[in-house]
């Protein structure tokens, strides 16, 4: 790649621009990641790594449900929500071409479901989350019980709620944190390209306490009433981290890992770690 255009386009070639990539690099990958993109954006033949992954497979729908924008290929594809943007000729074969490509409806934090199904079968879930039967613009899947910030007695009927679409959403990136602004005139529901944990911790000015959740196995969606500003961070401080990531393999536990058809595995640089 980097004889044909200077540039390999992926990973740290992406990263010392501050591109930021849905492929990943890292002994410290989720298994839910990992069951995600390789049984979704992946092919059955595909040779798989533990702690590293490439997308082989376009799907549009779930490239679009986990934020993606733009999408880099060797291969010119028709589709009806892509937009070609760019096209690079190699430097040393005429033939041999790169492909930039957006997509027309990502979720940045623009997506607000209203019906939720709750799953807890990762091969049901996955093979929902790939059907033509789900918009994930309207319906996520959770698996667990709500987390309520801060923690009251008021509680919501989720099915009889008086959902509303958002009237603004905005996520926004900074150093070490995130900061959500949303709005709607009643309540509402903001699915963000986040990957869920416990250690998520919440900063909320809300007129209401807000309910979080594990959606679509690796996103973070948040239901809130009419106003929420939440700053978003991971806490790595050493014993609460210790705490929310003990609650991260309750999560694994209940979902029952074992229960997945497995895919051949490479041996992973850091033989430790074990993804689905």
């Amino acid at each position: 790649m980097v004889r044909h255009f200077g540039n390999i386009h992926s990973f740290m070639g992406l990263w010392h621009f501050d591109i930021p990539t849905l492929e990943e690099n890292s002994q410290i990958l989720t298994p839910y990641y990992h069951l995600v993109t390789s049984r979704l954006l992946g092919r059955p033949i595909d040779h798989l790594f533990k702690n590293i992954f490439y997308l082989t497979t376009i799907n549009t729908k779930v490239l679009s449900m986990l934020g993606v924008r733009y999408l880099i290929s060797d291969k010119q594809v028709e589709m009806t929500d892509l937009k070609q943007r760019l096209k690079i000729a190699s430097k040393i074969d005429p033939s041999y071409s790169l492909y930039l490509y957006e997509l027309s409806d990502p979720n940045d934090a623009s997506y607000s479901p209203s019906t939720f199904i709750k799953l807890k079968d990762l091969n049901k879930i996955i093979s929902l989350m790939g059907s033509s039967d789900i918009n994930f613009r309207e319906k996520a899947l959770i698996s667990s019980d709500w987390r309520q910030i801060p923690s009251t007695s008021e509680e919501i009927d989720f099915e009889k709620a008086d959902w509303s679409p958002l009237v603004k959403s905005e996520l926004q990136f900074h150093r070490g944190h995130l900061v959500l602004s949303a709005q709607s005139k009643s309540w509402s529901s903001v699915l963000l390209p986040i990957q869920y944990t416990h250690c998520l911790e919440f900063d909320v000015e809300s007129e209401s306490p807000i309910y979080v959740n594990r959606a679509n196995l690796v996103e973070t969606v948040i239901v809130f009433k009419k106003r929420v500003v939440a700053k978003l961070k991971n806490n790595l401080k050493h014993k609460p981290f210790q705490d929310c990531r003990a609650k991260d393999l309750e999560d694994i536990k209940l979902h029952s890992f074992d229960s997945v058809e497995k895919k051949k595995i490479s041996p992973a640089f850091y033989p430790l770690y074990r993804g689905p």
